[in-house]
């Protein structure tokens, strides 16, 4: 199957969950209740917009700005920095103000999270230049095409911490599968009685 067509089917099975689910996907976890799942949903919306189905997205982009605040701002230590930058990466993509994020300043909950930065853009000017006159929706703001504005200082810190999240997860899960094998390696086969 070509890239194009397996996307758009992606794509059209997300789409498909997001509607069953009131525009966000759930987390089924042997043993617990289903529950929203907020990073599916986040990279579901990012994976939409990017497939070019961007209209699709915007539920879900509109669902995250109302729903996103408890994960991004009340981790168990406060801010969880992997959240609140994976909020701002859908901001960013449904162009949505995310200074204004259903209400709530992702740029500030990052900022908060430490170390503090250098310089900020001003929240003012990164508004006005979103939204002029200041009246746009969540979601409202996504349209067709390629947005190739140029280069975001937003989407660097973004990426720069989803990646370093995914690599430490990554070495995190490796080092357990390697000790959960060595442990295997040591452990005497049972004797089931039969000779």
């Amino acid at each position: 199957m070509p890239a194009a067509q397996s996307a758009e089917a992606a794509s059209a099975y997300l789409v498909g969950q997001l509607n069953a689910n009131g525009q966000h996907l759930m987390l089924t976890t042997p043993g617990a209740e289903p529950a929203p799942d907020l990073n599916a949903t986040s990279w579901a919306v990012l994976s939409l917009v990017r497939a070019g189905h961007p209209h699709q997205a915007a539920g879900a982009a509109d669902w995250l700005a109302g729903n996103g605040y408890a994960w991004a701002a009340k981790g168990k230590n406060g801010t969880d920095p992997a959240a609140a930058a994976t909020l701002l990466l859908v901001a960013k993509a449904a162009k949505l103000d995310p200074y204004n994020f259903g209400g709530t300043n992702l740029v500030q909950l990052l900022v908060d999270s430490g170390p503090k930065p250098a310089s900020l853009p001003s929240a003012a000017a990164s508004a006005a230049s979103a939204n002029p006159d200041g009246t746009a929706a969540p979601g409202s703001g996504i349209a067709d095409g390629e947005d190739n504005g140029g280069f975001s200082p937003i989407w660097l810190v973004g990426t720069g911490l989803v990646v370093g999240i995914g690599g430490g997860l990554m070495i995190s899960l490796n080092r357990r599968r390697q000790a959960a094998a060595a442990a295997a390696a040591n452990t005497p086969a049972k004797d089931d009685g039969q000779q």
